[in-house]
């Protein structure tokens, strides 16, 4: 039976040259007696256009991962993916029900909408933290700060105590993107301050758009302060998204925020704790909370869906049955270490729920073969924690298991856990771009948060920011996530 899968992978990331290598195609053809097609690249708006070419050309794949900003949801309504309540069942996919995503996950996934779009698992571990420079904080005789007025407090000496020693005021406190120029961005801790919490959030029973509460003018006007008092990199409206990253990493900068498990850790080597030993070797980021013990985000929650083309499902059945078996497998223990870790013996010891991994061989059989299991860890998150596995990796330090407890210690708040879908024929983009606007308009020439009230009335009225919401609150009722 030949099969053809789409998937997403990482830039860098490809199958071997020499398919004899691909121990993962190898395995799943061989125990489920399938030939596989597989093609692949980097999710996003080119990922998004090629699937739709295929489509259009009536060449859909058998199955694919949709990387689309609405999650599929748009295919959903265009006739072309497969019903998969015959396909997708707790009985059908054991592994993936028991591991990685609950019935009630896939109702709230699914909305309100016909069952189409079954969520991939995904890392329900929250990463988000702010990183300082403690060899700075200790230069300058300070703690690692624990209040937001702590946090100020500091932020004033890197800029203005020569931290770093070179005798030059060419230093900042924090550092961050604007998209180019183009809005204020999530990463500032003022949100938390003023109590918006990343992402949205359902808080007292009602929907809440984080990026346009009213509690925005707190936010903005807490911006305005840090910016009037030179605390922050005066380039950070103009950063492109990383650059933020790349100036903490140069030293200019000693706060920034991580979002990912590998941000600051020894073992990556891409990492800002890497590239900012290359220049300074005594640098040492540490992740903390600026706002103690409050929250920094909600619980994350399923983001893209695996789909099934219509016409497979409808002329061959069994293709998508077949299909369903080896996405259950790789959601298998069995599945899972052999597409994260490689092949027991040769890639990691076993001994019982241990695991330890061998990286010399890892990097000539994987890494050095185009990093091949970025294609297929496609369907599970590196997360072995699910399966009751201890990982040993003898790359990461001591000090990559202390960050990685002090991001563990970080409060998360309940997540809705749906994908929430605008009116039929609601410009959501013309919607955020003049919130985004405003917001920046504020910042820059009013310097003050004190318009923002008049500003979404606007967004509620003019650009049906109310109809938006009443819509999502409308659908998060449906499934129950609000009474």
């Amino acid at each position: 039976m030949s099969l053809s899968f789409f998937l997403d992978a990482g830039l860098s990331s490809a199958l071997p040259s020499d398919a004899s290598k691909d121990f993962v195609k190898q395995a799943i053809e061989e125990k489920f007696n399938v030939e596989l097609n597989v093609q692949y690249m980097a999710g996003g708006q080119d990922h998004v256009n090629k699937i739709n070419t295929l489509i259009a050309a009536n060449d859909a794949p058998d199955m694919w991962k949709d990387t689309s900003a609405d999650g599929g949801l748009k295919l959903a309504t265009q006739n072309v993916l497969a019903d998969l309540t015959p396909f997708v069942t707790e009985a059908s996919m054991p592994n993936y029900f028991k591991y990685w995503i609950t019935p009630q996950e896939l109702k709230y996934f699914q909305g309100i909408h016909p069952f189409m779009r079954a969520a991939v698992p995904y890392e329900k571990r929250a990463y988000r933290a702010y990183y300082i420079r403690e060899d700075w904080l200790k230069n300058l005789g300070l703690e690692v700060p624990d209040t937001y007025e702590e946090y100020l407090q500091v932020l004033r000496a890197f800029r203005n105590n020569d931290p770093d020693g070179n005798g030059k005021k060419d230093t900042y406190g924090f550092t961050t993107t604007g998209d180019s120029g183009k809005q204020l961005g999530l990463d500032w801790p003022e949100y938390m301050k003023n109590g918006l919490v990343f992402a949205s959030r359902v808080e007292d029973n009602k929907f809440v758009d984080t990026q346009t509460d009213l509690r925005m003018e707190g936010v903005i006007n807490d911006i305005v302060k840090v910016n009037e008092e030179d605390l922050v990199d005066p380039d950070w409206f103009l950063n492109k998204i990383g650059q933020q990253t790349e100036k903490a990493a140069q030293g200019k900068a000693g706060v920034v925020l991580g979002t990912t498990m590998t941000f600051a850790l020894d073992s990556n080597p891409t990492s800002l704790q890497s590239m900012t030993k290359q220049l300074f070797p005594e640098a040492n980021w540490i992740a903390f909370n600026p706002l103690g013990d409050k929250p920094l985000q909600t619980m994350l929650s399923p983001g893209n869906p695996f789909v099934f083309s219509k016409k497979t499902a409808e002329n061959n059945p069994e293709k998508i049955k077949r299909t369903v078996q080896i996405l259950d497998w790789l959601a298998s223990p069995e599945g899972f270490l052999l597409t994260h870790y490689g092949v027991e013996g040769k890639h990691y010891t076993r001994e019982g729920n241990t695991i330890t991994l061998k990286p010399e061989a890892y990097q000539a059989d994987i890494v050095d073969q185009g990093n091949f299991l970025d294609v297929w860890d496609f369907f599970t998150p590196n997360n072995p924690t699910v399966f009751g596995f201890e990982v040993i990796d003898p790359t990461m330090s001591d000090r990559d298991r202390q960050i990685l407890a002090s991001i563990a210690q970080i409060p998360t708040l309940p997540g809705y856990g749906m994908t929430l879908t605008a009116p039929e024929g609601f410009d959501l983009a013309s919607f955020r771009n003049k919130q985004k606007e405003w917001q920046v308009k504020l910042v820059f020439e009013d310097k003050s948060g004190s318009k923002w009230p008049e500003y979404r009335e606007k967004l509620m009225t003019e650009y049906k920011g109310q109809l938006l919401f009443d819509t999502y609150e409308s659908q998060l009722k449906q499934v129950g996530v609000i009474k």
